[in-house]
């Protein structure tokens, strides 16, 4: 995606920044009307030695009006491109001064947003030292807990909101300064970012990590006051802080909570009393009898902290009477709740303290904060009446204060809203009939904004309360009903995410919501509310929209670049969706404006059949190529959605299979131009590529006596999981850091979120897993605050594995050793080979070239090296015995009547024993023909084959060991003494003995190469050995009759136990894409893939060898049409192996 698109679409994501961002669309206009030559009439001369500031300013502002605008009849395409660069060094000036403006502009916001932080953080910080001070925080229910919890996570997000917009503007200048030199062919970019740009505070202040760390120490602080035992009565009698000749003088330590400071103040009192005769023992009965000599501040403290307690009681004491399934006895009590707990609480407070004004607006302020919480709960509505029948005269409903910068700013209406579970419609009745006489108040409070920016009628569109936004909208009291909130969302938005149709049409016809809103360049950037309808595939509501809203489908695209039929093929989207697309103007072979791809070809990547049939059926066209010539055929294939595939392949059934597609995309033009101008900005740098170096032909990497140790972490998926607990405070992850305690090792970073599958992947070379851990930790993207941190160690990595790969979750703590949430990661262990190797000194290796056929094809693939392989292999299938026996076999098991019975199941003797004859007894092997009958026919012992077989007689030995989806699916079951590393070393053992006895005995050498359908055999056998090419065999996939099925990697399906559980689709041995990156990454010789593909696709095998790997095609039987395809390097026909000619890759 360009950058300037990227911007727009980020500028969506955080809307309290809009309009403060670099104006980066503006500067790329900029660089257009400079470039072109003066005009007598339209385009001013830029004199730097004679420009006040004023004009200069003026100048650019001209400038950046909109092409549409510009009545230069010059086109850039009609310009002398020598000339462009020249009058852009001409007007340099002007450019750098509105950059220079820009940059002003980003980095004042930024200090004023960095001040409101500070700010911000010091009334949480003073609010937590408070609290603490006077005992607030004694449960996690009180208001203040959950006041301060709400204000560290909104002030959370506001930091990392920050976060991102330094770093986006942070790159819109490297971008506007690489334009800038690519058009003018200058070089400032290093220099002017280096000594202008990097120095201004936005980019150098390091306030954000320390901000971020501190707000973590903060969310620690009040996690630890809550868990205080706040119950311990301490023994004051020696407290220095206590003087005895001044009783009314006390001294509260901060860290100490309220029951401390009133434990004090009694025992103070005791000691009073015993001394002083004069004081009644009596006035020390009754909770506020402790005020009766303290002086007045003093009173007026402890009686505020004490109603605030009172609130917690009282409130959880209505909720536990709301549960009483006795309605007479629950109203009964309901009703009298107020007399029995609010009045007597009253009552026994001192008349001092009753006749304060400012103690009474006290008691009102806790009665309303009890109502305050009582809506915003689970109470119901009846009950909820009940107690404001009884209570209503000390219930302020007008209580908001809209000078909170820090807590909830929410009103009476804001909680009654935000309800999940009752309806609370009566709350805004009594509202309207309270202040029916104050329609000023009540447009205030309808259309208040709470800390997300969001009016009561956001909440209840959200929630789906109807006629609570039917009673809103009859109010004729809200100001907008198109308000957006924090997240650039409006009311009508929320509804039509929920999917609340009923809503959505009284906000349409009610509340005229705008259908579609325009983002306009001085407007903030918002969703259009047809393409969220299209994102949730809400069929009637998209309906409503196109039939209020005149929408060109066909010009309108999301800050992504994508158009409404776009995203619906994305995201996989109902027949009735696209067809009411395609009724009101939707193109389905239109290109978006972000890949330049039509709509199926989102829908063929996605794996959506469904939504591929009906683009199909409404004209979309496959014989199409993307910019990289893929057709949707290729990404079917790739991707591994064979069922999609089915669909194309059908349609094409009329036509030629091996035709390729032609790019019929017509030529670009208006947005899409491609202009020398317009198109040079994504170049990159120009850099010197890296020598050629013949990789192959020095051979591949290879474990001598280490251990590979692969750590692999998933992209798009949450390998990070914080507890779903809301008194959780943590900053979201920004890294993880590695760190093994192997001696000498580095810290690994990994920057988060992982876009690419090779950034998540981590490997160790090391001596031995006996002592090997690896620490995992986890860091905001600012600040080096520990978030959370685990470890994973060597009991659990040396825990035997089928196959050599497993996945891991450990509980991960925090930096007082919490658990705060999980860490799920995969992992694959290779072992060294634990048999003497052959030397390569000693022994010719597969990438040793001995051959003389100089006709090798020097094309673009073939840059690299030439191997040794050439001419046909016989392909021997090996597995295990149970008892560790390897032996060659037709198949995965054996037949007895009806009966199926795996190989591993049995041992040499059982197996013997149902063959009826000796596996050890081979007969001499002279010639290829004999060999191919008997490995379709017979089972013999590995070791005593080879011996029989001629030397000159190449082998292809295929390594039959069950998958994993075979081993937990089928299931195949595998003995303790069964696992993948075992295993390929008794193979290597085998064959390196039989290599060495043939160079012992003066006899040539034998070539060979391993194959399998297991990609960890594959992976394995290439890391423990470098003289044999390894190849992967994709068995998953074959063609039957007209289509494509699936299978398992060794052709078991059948064999399946519960064939429910079979997954034949969503596996990484069933994409194409993880298959060929896997073989790239470590190092295979080539792939092996069904003919069938090939012709379906032949992109699939140029993309393939672009890979640097060989192609192999698998057939049933011969084609002439294989030995003409350049991108074929050989074939598969059943047990024989063939490369057409001396292997350059």
């Amino acid at each position: 995606m360009k950058f300037g698109k990227y911007l727009e679409a980020r500028q969506v994501e955080l809307p309290e920044h809009n309009g403060y961002f670099i104006d980066y669309k503006a500067l790329k206009k900029l660089i257009k009307h400079l470039s072109i030559p003066n005009s007598n009439h339209n385009t001013p001369s830029f004199d730097s030695n004679d420009a006040s500031n004023t004009e200069m300013n003026n100048t650019t502002t001209t400038m950046t009006m909109t092409d549409d605008q510009n009545t230069d009849p010059h086109s850039l395409d009609d310009i002398n491109q020598s000339l462009v660069y020249k009058r852009l060094q001409e007007n340099q000036s002007a450019y750098f001064f509105k950059l220079e403006r820009e940059l002003e502009k980003v980095n004042s916001y930024y200090l004023e947003k960095e001040l409101d932080l500070h700010i911000k953080f010091d009334i949480l910080k003073k609010k937590l030292d408070d609290y603490k001070k006077h005992g607030k925080l004694t449960t996690k229910d009180s208001v203040s807990y959950k006041n301060l919890l709400a204000g560290i996570k909104k002030l959370q997000r506001d930091l990392t909101n920050l976060e991102q917009f330094v770093e986006l503007n942070r790159t819109g200048f490297m971008k506007a300064l690489k334009k800038w030199d690519k058009r003018s062919h200058s070089h400032q970019k290093e220099f002017y970012f280096a000594t202008v740009i990097s120095i201004q505070p936005i980019f150098t202040n390091n306030d954000i990590p320390k901000l971020n760390d501190s707000l973590l120490t903060l969310s620690i602080n009040l996690e630890d006051t809550n868990n205080l035992n706040l119950t311990e009565i301490v023994d004051l009698t020696d407290n220095k802080n206590i003087t005895i000749n001044n009783p009314l003088i006390i001294e509260h330590d901060e860290n100490k909570s309220l029951k401390e400071s009133l434990s004090k103040l009694t025992t103070t009192l005791a000691k009073v009393t015993s001394e002083d005769p004069t004081i009644s023992k009596t006035a020390l009965t009754g909770p506020f009898s402790k005020f009766s000599i303290a002086n007045e501040l003093e009173r007026e403290l402890l009686f505020e902290l004490e109603i605030e307690s009172e609130i917690e009681t009282w409130f959880k004491e209505l909720l536990t009477i709301a549960n009483i399934k006795d309605e007479s006895r629950k109203r009964e009590m309901l009703e009298n709740f107020s007399k029995l707990k609010i009045d007597t609480f009253i009552n026994k407070t001192p008349e001092a303290i009753k006749s304060n004004d400012k103690n009474n607006n006290i008691i009102k302020d806790a009665v309303t904060k009890l109502f305050l919480l009582l809506v915003e709960s689970d109470l119901d509505d009846e009950s909820l009446k009940i107690f404001f029948s009884t209570t209503n005269d000390r219930i302020d409903l007008s209580y908001y204060d809209e000078n909170d910068q820090v807590f909830s700013r929410r009103n009476v209406i804001h909680e009654a809203a935000r309800c999940a579970t009752q309806s609370r419609l009566f709350v805004l009745e009594e509202m309207l009939k309270t202040f029916s006489d104050s329609k000023d108040l009540l447009m205030k409070l309808i259309n208040a904004q709470d800390f997300h920016l969001r009016t009561p009628l956001h909440y209840v569109s959200e929630l789906g309360k109807s006629d609570f936004v039917r009673a809103l909208l009859e109010t004729k009291l809200i100001e907008s009903v198109d308000i957006l909130d924090r997240d650039s969302r409006t009311p009508f938005i929320l509804a039509i995410v929920k999917n609340h149709i009923d809503i959505v049409k009284l906000l349409l016809e009610e509340g005229k919501a705008d259908p579609a809103p325009q983002n306009t360049e001085t407007s903030k950037p918002q969703f259009s509310p047809l393409t969220v309808a299209c994102y949730h595939n809400n069929y009637q509501i998209a309906k409503m929209i196109l039939e209020r809203g005149s929408i060109d489908l066909k010009s309108t695209f999301d800050h992504e670049g994508l158009g409404n039929l776009h995203v619906v093929a994305r995201r996989g989207g109902s027949s009735k969706l696209i067809q009411l697309l395609v009724q009101h103007g939707a193109d389905p072979n239109g290109f978006d404006e972000f890949n330049k791809w039509t709509p199926i070809f989102y829908a063929v990547k996605e794996g959506h059949k469904g939504t591929v049939e009906e683009l199909l059926k409404n004209g979309a066209n496959i014989n199409i190529t993307d910019d990289e010539n893929r057709s949707p055929l290729f990404y079917a294939i790739w991707e591994g959605h064979v069922d999609v595939l089915n669909v194309l392949i059908k349609i094409n059934s009329d036509t030629d299979p091996k035709a390729l597609p032609v790019n019929s995309k017509p030529l670009l033009t208006g947005d899409f131009s491609m202009s020398p101008v317009d198109s040079c900005g994504d170049i990159p740098d120009f850099t010197l590529p890296p020598p050629i170096i013949p990789l192959r032909k020095y051979g591949h990497n290879f474990l001598e006596n280490k251990v590979f140790v692969k750590i692999i972490l998933r992209p798009n998926s949450d390998f990070i999981k914080i507890h779903s607990d809301d008194d959780i405070v943590t900053l979201p992850p920004g890294r993880i850091t590695l760190t093994s305690n192997l001696p000498g090792s580095f810290p690994r970073n990994i920057i988060l979120p992982i876009e690419n599958e090779e950034d998540g992947e981590i490997v160790f070379q090391i001596d031995s897993l006996d002592e090997f851990a690896v620490d995992f930790e986890t860091f905001p993207s600012y600040g080096t605050k520990l978030i959370a941190k685990t470890t994973v160690m060597s009991n659990v990595l040396t825990k035997k594995l089928s196959n050599g790969c497993g996945k891991l979750i450990l509980p991960m703590f925090d930096s007082r050793v919490t658990n705060i949430g999980s860490f799920i990661f995969e992992y694959q262990i290779v072992y060294p080979c634990n048999v003497k190797p052959l030397e390569i000194t000693k022994y010719e290796t597969y990438w040793k070239s001995t051959s003389n056929d100089m006709t090798i094809k020097k094309d673009l693939h073939q840059f690299v090296t030439s191997s040794s392989l050439i001419g046909r292999y016989a392909s021997l299938k090996v597995c295990s015995l149970n008892d560790g026996t390897i032996v060659v076999t037709p198949m995965l098991y054996i037949t007895i009547g009806t009966i199926k019975i795996f190989m591993n199941d049995l041992s040499k003797n059982q197996l013997e024993s149902f063959l009826s004859y000796n596996i050890e007894d081979v007969p001499e092997i002279n010639n290829f023909e004999d060999l191919i009958p008997l490995l379709n026919s017979k089972v013999y012992s590995l070791d005593k084959l080879l011996t029989k077989i001629d030397n000159t007689i190449q082998l292809d030995i295929q390594l039959c060991y069950p998958t994993e989806q075979e081993v937990n699916e089928i299931p195949v079951k595998m003995g303790p003494l069964h696992d993948l590393n075992s295993f390929i070393d008794k193979v290597l053992l085998v064959v390196f003995d039989h290599v060495r006895d043939l160079r012992h005995s003066g006899k040539d050498l034998r070539s060979i190469v391993f194959s399998s359908s297991n990609q960890q055999a594959c992976v394995s056998l290439n890391w423990k050995q470098p003289n044999f090419a390894v190849l992967y065999r994709m068995g998953v996939l074959y063609r039957e009759g007209d289509e494509f099925v699936t299978d398992t990697a060794h052709h078991l399906k059948s064999e399946a136990v519960n064939k429910k559980i079979l997954n034949l689709t969503n596996h990484e041995n069933y994409y194409l894409r993880e298959i060929v990156r896997d073989a790239t990454n470590n190092n295979l010789f080539g792939i092996i893939l069904p003919y069938e593909l090939l012709q379906v696709c032949s992109q699939i095998g140029s993309t393939i060898r672009s890979n640097g790997l060989l192609l192999i095609a698998s057939l049933e039987s011969e084609s002439e049409n294989v030995l003409h395809n350049d991108d074929i390097n050989g074939t598969l026909i059943g047990s024989k192996l063939e490369f057409h000619r001396s292997i350059g890759i």
